[in-house]
């Protein structure tokens, strides 16, 4: 399967947060969904850490994995991103950066438990 390395997506950065976002919303490991798409877990780990993007057909085998629209994964637009803000917020018309802060607060919690048995 042919990989591109183009920011063909609208931009890494937007399109490997969501497809963190969906992972954790799905309970799916980066390593589950590289061996339902038949690629290496590398490659999964790549495009979650923007560092690349997956060809338009692996793109809508992964919307198909993770149960959403590629529009949605894409663009941050769709029934997934007004649940996942309703559920944060209890308004599905929270602001877009309101998902980026929260991602961010998890990350600095997590960083304070790294290490930690809980």
């Amino acid at each position: 399967m042919k990989e591109t390395d183009q920011k063909g997506y609208g931009g890494a950065a937007g399109f490997s947060e969501r497809l963190k976002l969906a992972l954790k919303a799905r309970c799916e490991s980066r390593a589950g969904l590289a061996k339902a798409l038949g690629v290496s877990p590398s490659s999964v780990s790549m495009y979650a850490c923007g560092k690349r993007e997956p060809s338009l057909s692996l793109l809508l085998r992964i919307c198909d994995c993770l149960s959403v629209t590629p529009t949605e994964l894409l663009c941050g637009d769709g029934a997934y991103t007004r649940e996942l803000k309703k559920a944060l917020f209890g308004a599905p018309d929270a602001p877009d950066g309101a998902l980026s802060d929260v991602l961010e607060y998890a990350r600095f919690v997590k960083s304070r438990f790294e290490g930690r048995q809980l």
